[in-house]
Formats: structure tokens, C-alpha cells, sequence
């Protein structure tokens, strides 16, 4: 599912301000995801890496 711009612009913004280290994110990755998110994602910083376009 492709999102527009504006909603993939909410949703990213939302999973930052919920994990706003990318630590905190990797940490959810790993709970409920089961994965590590450096091997799933690139990227240098949050945005990079939540952004999923």
C-alpha cells in the first residue's frame, strides 16, 4: 500500500515522536518485530531510516 505524502508524513512523524532515539526504536524492532533494524534499514539518522517511501 502507497501512501500519499501528507499521510506517510504523519506516520513518520508519529513513529518518531513515539521513538525518538534510534535506540528506542531499535528496541521496539526488536520486541515486537523480532528483528534488528540495522539489518533492515539504512540510513544515518531517524527520519532516514523511518521514512519509508
Amino acid at each position: 500500500m502507497k501512501l500519499p505524502g501528507s499521510e506517510l508524513k504523519k506516520l513518520v512523524n508519529a513513529i518518531i515522536s513515539a521513538y525518538p532515539t534510534k535506540n528506542d526504536l531499535a528496541m521496539m524492532v526488536e520486541f515486537e518485530l523480532e528483528e534488528n533494524l540495522d539489518a533492515i534499514a539504512d540510513g544515518g539518522n531517524l527520519n532516514d531510516i523511518v521514512c519509508i517511501s
